[in-house]
């Protein structure tokens, strides 16, 4: 009775593989990830370094499809140019739309989640309280019993 666990995991991998099997063609075009998973298990270790070489491969940005369950197309880049173009530059030019915003709902409507002016609004807030010298003495402050208190024992 114990073994309930283990038997379902079983089957549920089993039934997996032979769906896999079977539809593979249609799956890859699907679900990429599923071709490339051996060659990420072998390079867990060092996956941060792989995704810059795989990245500097094809031009440093991709697009590509977003979680399985949405119908999102995302850009992923390394480049700084393509970063500050995209989040400084023409940030108007790329809306998160509604169904970002449907998916990441958690985040609420904060500047992660927001389109240009609500965005820019929250922006100069979030400027502003940062650039305060309250904040920077209170980080400074913290930042320091966290070295004395957490950092420096832990060295030692």
């Amino acid at each position: 009775m114990k073994r309930w666990p283990e038997f379902c995991l079983t089957l549920f991998c089993f039934i997996t593989v032979r769906w896999y099997l079977k539809h593979k063609n249609e799956v890859l075009v699907q679900w990429p990830i599923l071709d490339v998973m051996p060659s990420l298990l072998k390079i867990c270790h060092r996956i941060h370094e792989w995704s810059v070489e795989l990245a500097n491969s094809v031009g440093n940005t991709i697009v590509g499809r977003g979680p399985v369950f949405a119908r999102l197309r995302l850009v992923y880049t390394c480049d700084p140019r393509n970063v500050e173009y995209i989040t400084k530059t023409n940030f108007t030019n790329f809306p998160k739309g509604a169904d970002y915003i449907e998916i990441f709902d958690i985040l609420g409507k904060g500047i992660f989640n927001s389109d240009y002016e609500y965005w820019h609004a929250q922006r100069k807030v979030a400027n502003m309280k940062f650039m305060s010298k309250d904040f920077r003495s209170y980080i400074a402050q913290t930042t320091r019993k966290v070295v004395e208190n957490s950092l420096l024992p832990f060295l030692s």
